[in-house]
C-alpha cells in the first residue's frame, strides 16, 4: 500500500483481521459484536438520560453524559477507527434529536409554526481529520 496513509492502512489491516479473528466489544474488550450486550445497554441508556443546556442566543442539547461505555464507544470510533459502531451511535443520535425537538419548548414553538430545527456537528480540527482520515462525527 505504497503512499497510503497510515490511518487508512491500519483500517484496512483491521478489517482483514476482523475476517480472521472477530471483533471485540469496543468498551469493555469481550469477544464479538462492536459493544456487548451489558455495554450495548448502557450505551443506549445513557441517550435518554442527558438534560438540555440552553446558551444563548442559541439552544444547545448535549445528546448524552459522556462517560463509562458510551465514552469508551465513542472515543473508540473517533480515534480507534471502529466504524463498526456507527450504527449504535447514530441510532442514539437519531433518538436524543427527536427527543430535543420534542421536549424543547423552544423548539417546540420553532416547529409547531413551520421553522425550522438545524443540527450542526462541530467540525472536527483539520490536524485531526488529517490523523482519523475522516470526519467520523459528521459521518453521524
Amino acid at each position: 500500500m505504497a503512499g497510503a496513509r497510515p490511518d487508512a492502512v491500519r483500517l484496512a489491516l483491521r478489517a482483514a483481521l476482523d475476517l480472521v479473528l472477530p471483533g471485540a466489544c469496543a468498551a469493555s474488550g469481550e469477544p464479538g459484536a462492536p459493544l456487548c450486550a451489558g455495554c450495548g445497554r448502557e450505551v443506549r441508556g445513557a441517550f435518554g438520560r442527558a438534560p438540555p443546556v440552553a446558551t444563548v442566543p442559541i439552544r444547545c442539547w448535549s445528546a448524552v453524559p459522556l462517560d463509562g461505555a458510551l465514552r469508551t464507544a465513542v472515543s473508540a470510533y473517533k480515534d480507534g477507527g471502529r466504524r463498526d459502531l456507527a450504527p449504535v451511535l447514530v441510532t442514539g443520535l437519531a433518538a436524543a434529536v427527536a427527543r430535543a425537538v420534542r421536549e424543547d419548548p423552544v423548539l417546540r414553538w420553532v416547529r409547531a409554526r413551520g421553522g425550522r430545527v438545524l443540527v450542526v456537528p462541530v467540525p472536527p480540527a483539520g490536524r485531526a481529520r488529517r490523523r482519523r482520515g475522516d470526519d467520523p462525527v459528521g459521518a453521524l
